[in-house]
């Protein structure tokens, strides 16, 4: 794992954001179930790929900078546990990390790593609908009847409020952090020979 370039960073992002803004314009031009299931799809691949790009991005910082991670919190951004195995040995497992805690967690440690001030707060409304949201992809993922499957009106326009928020949180983490990191790279580009 080495150093990521802007675009290997934005591309992915803004490939997958591309595809929660269509499914919003279907959203808005058919309004059925479908569209609001695969809306909320979207969303949740979109907040998904977020926390990886973010954890990928901290683990890459935290080659140059180990100490302002804790071993611990490097071994959860890699998604990682250890146990012993019956003849003394280590093995690392896999540890599948619920998403809010997953998301707040590397919010933390973004805001921790990089002396970040991101516009989040658990206790504000962005993140109860957040939760609800997560709550309904769940069940639309993983339905026990034919109604878990429907998605209501109202649950649309909760998860596309949690969209906009989280479009917004996006925006605000990237302009921090492209704030952060141009002067490194501009002093690291500055300390190369010119060819």
């Amino acid at each position: 794992m080495g150093i990521m370039s802007i675009e290997e960073l934005t591309k992915p992002l803004f490939s997958i954001s591309d595809d929660l803004q269509r499914s919003e314009k279907e959203l808005l031009a058919n309004d059925d179930s479908y569209s609001r299931r695969n809306y909320i799809r979207a969303l949740f691949a979109v907040i998904e790929l977020s926390v990886f790009v973010l954890k990928r991005t901290l683990l890459i910082a935290a080659l140059s900078c180990p100490r302002k991670l804790t071993f611990a919190e490097r071994a959860l951004l890699h998604e990682e546990t250890f146990d012993l195995t019956n003849t003394g040995e280590v093995r690392t497992q896999k540890k599948f990390l619920k998403l809010a805690d997953n998301l707040r967690f590397t919010i933390q440690c973004v805001d921790k790593h990089f002396g970040l001030s991101l516009n989040f707060n658990p206790g504000d409304r962005n993140w109860k609908d957040f939760k609800e949201t997560l709550k309904i992809r769940n069940r639309i993922t993983h339905p026990k009847g034919h109604k878990d499957f429907d998605v209501s009106k109202e649950e649309a326009e909760l998860a596309v409020r949690v969209g906009h928020w989280f479009e917004e949180f996006l925006k605000d983490w990237f302009l921090q952090f492209i704030a952060t990191v141009k002067p490194v790279y501009e002093s690291d580009a500055a300390k190369e020979p010119n060819r």
